[in-house]
């Protein structure tokens, strides 16, 4: 049995396969960011790269907003110089794929710190928050050249 059969079946039952995806992926994404806040080290790496694929999978306004309310453990996990580097560099990097202000603002903060960032870290941040803006280059408008033009800034300094 192929999956557009199986696809048809759902739809013959009443069922939407895309929203039980997105009902499913929602769920995950809150447990997921949940693991970054008990911060069990066990966990951590794979919490980001399930994060990480969830941004990728939704872009846009297809985004469910509990990858948002993830930014915050991304964040907090992106900060934290006791953790391991490739753990905050993931960190950043699914902060640029989810995109928004919080996330902006937490790279460029990361990219200004010289005490608590490490070389590795401070460049992920910064190739983080160019996937930001590739990702809403799109979107803006003029007024927001000033903007892209202190990120380039911001990176150029690394």
């Amino acid at each position: 049995m192929c999956s557009s059969d199986l696809f048809r079946f759902a739809q013959l039952a009443g069922i939407d396969p895309l929203e039980e995806r997105l009902l499913e992926a929602r769920h995950l994404i809150r447990r997921h960011a949940g693991d970054l806040i008990w911060a069990n080290p066990e966990l951590r790496p794979k919490a980001i790269a399930e994060l990480s694929a969830y941004a990728r999978e939704f872009t846009g306004a297809d985004q469910p907003g509990e990858l948002k309310d993830a930014v915050g453990p991304l964040t907090n996990t992106l900060q934290k110089s006791s953790l391991p580097p490739l753990d905050r560099a993931a960190a950043a990097e699914v902060l640029g794929l989810i995109g928004g202000q919080k996330a902006a603002g937490a790279l460029e903060r990361m990219i200004n710190n010289d005490q608590e960032g490490g070389v590795a870290v401070r460049r992920a941040a910064a190739e983080a928050l160019g996937l930001l803006d590739a990702n809403d280059n799109d979107n803006r408008s003029e007024e927001h050249t000033s903007e892209l033009q202190s990120h380039s800034d911001l990176v150029c300094r690394l």
